[in-house]
This record gives C-alpha cells, structure tokens and sequence, in this order.
C-alpha cells in the first residue's frame, strides 16, 4: 500500500512540454525605424529620442528603450550625483592622486570617498 501511495503522489509531478509560440511585438519596418533613428542621431537613442518615438510607433517607453538595448542601439542616460555631478569612483579619486604624487599608493582607495577628495584638493592647490 505504501508503494501506491508514493505512485499516486509523484503522479501529478510528471512534466508536458508544449509548443511556444512568440509574436514580434515590432515589425521589421519598425525595427528600421528604430535604426535609422539612431543612425541619425548618431549612432545610439537616447532617453529623449525614446519618447519621441514611441509617440511615433504607438509603443510604450520603456518597450523602446528594451528594444533599442535589445538591438544595441540604446544609450542610457549618465548617471549623476546628488549634487548633478559625474559620479566618480574612490579608485578614480585614488589613482588622481597617485598621478599627482607621482607614485604607487596602493590601499589608498580603503579610504573615505570624502578623504580622498579633501587629500586631491589640497594636492591640487
């Protein structure tokens, strides 16, 4: 009996495979579309350019954007700081200095990203 209980339990657990069928959400006009946008916007689409097609296309941003990156085409906007900077790394901050001495100054990086920019002002000055 307990042999049956454990067949009819792992029953339900048997895999179907089925036929997957997935429908182009984009044409190929409008895949064209999408690269000669961005050939003539030099090369990529930019967040700008992505509502202005989507206008264009019926299409949601965010279905432009996945697409253009999808195709290669799409250029993500820099990300800034707070303050509306470049964020830039400690390494980065790191290595400047490093320029600055004139020498290797490895583990310099373990320090505060505040540290740092103090320490590359002051070198600077």
């Amino acid at each position: 009996m307990g042999l049956r209980i454990a067949k009819e339990t792992t029953d339900f657990m048997t895999t179907t495979t089925k036929a997957t069928t997935t429908e182009k959400t984009y044409s190929e006009a409008q895949e064209a579309i999408l690269t000669q946008a961005a050939i003539n916007a030099g090369g990529k689409i930019d967040g700008a350019l992505a509502e202005t097609l989507a206008i264009e296309l019926g299409k949601d941003v965010r279905s432009i954007r996945a697409k253009a990156a999808r195709m290669g085409i799409y250029k993500a906007a820099e990300k800034k700081s707070k303050s509306g900077l470049p964020i830039e790394t400690k390494e980065d901050i790191a290595l400047a200095i490093a320029a600055i001495v004139g020498t290797n100054l490895d583990g310099l990086e373990k320090a505060s990203k505040r540290t740092l920019q103090i320490l590359r002002e002051k070198l600077q000055a």
